[in-house]
């Protein structure tokens, strides 16, 4: 199984955006997404990893230091947000079109490797 760390942060909670995707060994990178919120740069971050699980021939866990996000994905949680709404049915749609290829989890801060790109 492939492991994907994601993480999003912006500076201040309107703010320039920046997401890290790692993949242990093999890819790592953190890239400027413009100005937005904290959650929407999350978003943006697991929409990257999900356009690179594709290129993957095997199972991808998608591992993300965010709760929401995670528990929003997976349907535990609504999404109230009408910021977050349009890249989350994005998100969604990207993940039923991988058929259960990819699985998105949750894990804390200090085991996210991609949180440590921002530092």
């Amino acid at each position: 199984m492939k492991e994907i760390y994601i993480d999003g942060a912006c500076s201040g909670n309107l703010g320039n955006m920046r997401i890290a995707v790692v993949v242990p060994g093999s890819y790592s990178m953190v890239e400027d997404m413009g100005y937005g919120t904290n959650k929407q740069a999350e978003y943006l971050a697991l929409s990257f990893a999900l356009n690179l699980a594709r290129t993957y021939m095997e199972d991808v866990i998608i591992k993300s230091d965010s709760k929401l996000i995670v528990e929003q994905v997976n349907g535990n949680y609504k999404v109230k947000s009408q910021s977050i709404r349009p890249i989350y049915l994005l998100v969604k749609e990207k993940l039923e079109n991988l058929c259960g290829h990819v699985k998105v989890t949750w894990i804390p801060r200090e085991e996210n490797i991609a949180d440590f790109l921002f530092h």
